[in-house]
């Protein structure tokens, strides 16, 4: 089985936090302590902590590592022309990060898990999920434009680099 390598570059050098001969530190918002770490292994877990589970509290206040894994990979939705319905690959999310979503999502929103080869029904029409998507009715839209996405991460070799100060960590896969 084959793993996939995650990488960011440090957010005030652009350096990989891979190839990094020395200590890179997860800077954090609010003044807390940097988490450091000397020999990230590309896996996303960095100083002992999920990066993406990290994402998922700091931003959503609920510790969902494939939420933040969502979040970080600028994944989408399927939002119907009508606005109010959201389809998502059922294989994709778990039933926890489903009701996180559904938090977030318009009130009248519904949603639902669907593999593009489904057939749905919307507006009194039955198509494929993807007959749906290629006609412009389902629209994929990020998922950060429904979720708070305040706090991406930012890494650095400077243990007092300040957060604020720094723009988000480029994601180097």
């Amino acid at each position: 089985m084959t793993t996939t390598k995650i990488n960011w570059l440090t957010a005030d050098k652009k350096k990989s936090i891979k190839s990094s001969s020395k200590p890179v530190y997860l800077i954090q918002p609010d003044g807390r302590e940097p988490i450091g770490e000397a020999n990230y292994m590309e896996d996303a877990f960095f100083g002992g902590y999920d990066l993406f589970s990290w994402l998922s509290i700091m931003n959503l206040d609920v510790n969902l590592s494939e939420l933040g894994r969502a979040l970080s990979n600028g994944e989408m939705l399927n939002l119907s022309s009508n606005k109010n319905i959201f389809l998502y690959c059922e294989t994709q999310y778990g039933n926890d990060t489903i009701r996180a979503l559904k938090e977030h999502l318009p009130k009248d929103a519904e949603i639902y898990g669907y593999d593009h080869d489904d057939y749905i029904e919307l507006d009194g029409v039955t198509k494929r999920v993807s007959q749906f998507l290629k006609n412009d009715v389902l629209i994929p839209v990020p998922m950060n434009k429904y979720l708070p996405y305040d706090y991406p991460l930012k890494f650095s070799h400077n243990p007092k680099a300040i957060y604020e100060k720094l723009p988000a960590s480029e994601r180097r896969d």
